[in-house]
This record gives C-alpha cells, sequence and structure tokens, in this order.
C-alpha cells in the first residue's frame, strides 16, 4: 500500500470558505436587520395606542365639559315642556361619554345617574341641588384615572425597551 497525496487546490478552498464567511455575515446581517425592523415596527404600534387612549381622554374630558354646559342651558318652554333641541344637543353628550367611558371604572354608574338627574332636572333650583360640580368631581377622579392608567402604560413599556 502507498500513500495516498492529496493535491489541494488552495485557491479554490479559500475562495470556497470566503464564500462561506460571507454568507453567513450576510445572512446575519439580514436577521439582525429584520429583528429591528420588528422592533422598531411595534414601538411605533405601541405608540400609536398611546396616542389614541390619549385622544379617547380627551374626548372625554371635552364631552363631559360639553354635557354640564348643554345640560344647564336646557329650559322649559311656555307649556312647562322642555326644549326638544336642549335635550337632544345634551343626550348627544351623554351618550358619547357613555360611548367613551370605561364600564369597568368605578364611578362609570355614578356619573351616569348623575346624568341622568341632571337631564331630569327643569328648574333652576333643581339643577343647583344636583349641581353640576358633582358631575365635574366624579369627572375629574375618572379622568385623572385614565391618565394615570396610560401614564404607567408608557412607564411599562420604557422600562421594557
Amino acid at each position: 500500500m502507498g500513500v495516498v497525496s492529496y493535491n489541494i487546490d488552495w485557491p479554490v478552498l479559500s475562495a470556497i470558505f470566503t464564500a462561506l464567511v460571507a454568507s453567513a455575515i450576510a445572512l446575519y446581517g439580514s436577521w439582525r436587520a429584520n429583528r429591528i425592523a420588528e422592533k422598531n415596527l411595534s414601538a411605533s404600534i405601541d405608540l400609536e395606542l398611546f396616542r389614541h387612549r390619549e385622544r379617547r381622554v380627551s374626548e372625554l374630558r371635552e364631552a363631559i365639559s360639553e354635557f354640564v354646559s348643554s345640560a344647564s342651558a336646557i329650559k322649559k318652554n311656555d307649556q312647562g315642556h322642555l326644549w326638544r333641541d336642549d335635550v337632544a344637543a345634551t343626550r348627544k353628550f351623554s351618550s358619547k361619554i357613555q360611548l367613551l367611558m370605561d364600564t369597568s371604572d368605578e364611578d362609570f354608574e355614578i356619573l351616569l345617574s348623575l346624568m341622568m338627574n341632571e337631564l331630569g332636572a327643569a328648574s333652576p333650583e333643581e339643577k343647583k341641588q344636583i349641581s353640576g360640580e358633582h358631575i365635574y368631581t366624579v369627572g375629574r377622579r375618572i379622568l385623572k384615572r385614565a391618565d394615570e392608567k396610560i401614564e404607567n402604560e408608557i412607564r411599562r413599556y420604557n422600562a421594557k425597551n
């Protein structure tokens, strides 16, 4: 038996090795770029969700203010009936509040009750007894909790990233 000798073509082997290393680097670069793009997309989606929640809280704040303003302007006509247009405008804001509210909020039912009482009050004396300040007080608590919830979500998000 004789010794087997291999004739190694070093330039070809070097080219194959270089191609494998270049492919591995390109594959890693592509994988890394995809990871960064996924993270940026996720951050963009999260940011848009935060903005949506902030807009919703702002709309709720505005609807509560408009409701109180509109409800305080309701008057009776000569026959003792409430003006239909006044009531319709106020109910519009009442509906908007109900749609924007988190129904699981602890003050949701209280706010609804106060709004219904406000709609039922026709005379200035009745309105003073009910007082828009109660709606403002409950509304402020609701809005404060909503703002705090958004702030906490942003803090958790920032801590995670």
